[in-house]
């Protein structure tokens, strides 16, 4: 049953993870190349979005001084990096308030 998996490539010829531990393997494999945290971070969440076929995937990371969420990465053709929601605004409020991921199948919507 072990075998190798066939793995998918990108437009760039690199191999697309196929499944939860082979995307940390990789993002573990680029930590020991050197890259940053930020790189493997962004990287990573490029392929979940792949993984899980989303047209978008957005980063929102708390900052607990002004009680507000900061968006640190966004891959939906929006500019939204930088952008600042209250911690009960939007589909990021929701996610932070209730502490559970969401799929939202048409998040412009929201």
């Amino acid at each position: 049953m072990g075998g190798n998996r066939m793995h998918q490539t990108d437009n760039s010829g690199q191999l697309v993870p196929e499944d939860g531990i082979q995307l940390i393997s990789e993002m573990m494999k680029r930590f020991a190349e050197g890259a940053s945290q930020n790189q493997v971070t962004f990287w990573a969440i490029y392929q979940l979005k792949r993984l899980v076929r989303a047209s978008a995937a957005s980063l929102f990371l708390v900052d607990d001084e002004k009680n507000r969420l900061v968006c640190v990465y966004c891959d939906n053709g929006a500019e939204i990096n930088g952008l600042e929601l209250r911690v009960d605004e939007g589909v990021a409020g929701y996610v932070f308030q209730n502490d559970k991921a969401l799929i939202v199948p048409v998040a412009s919507s929201q």
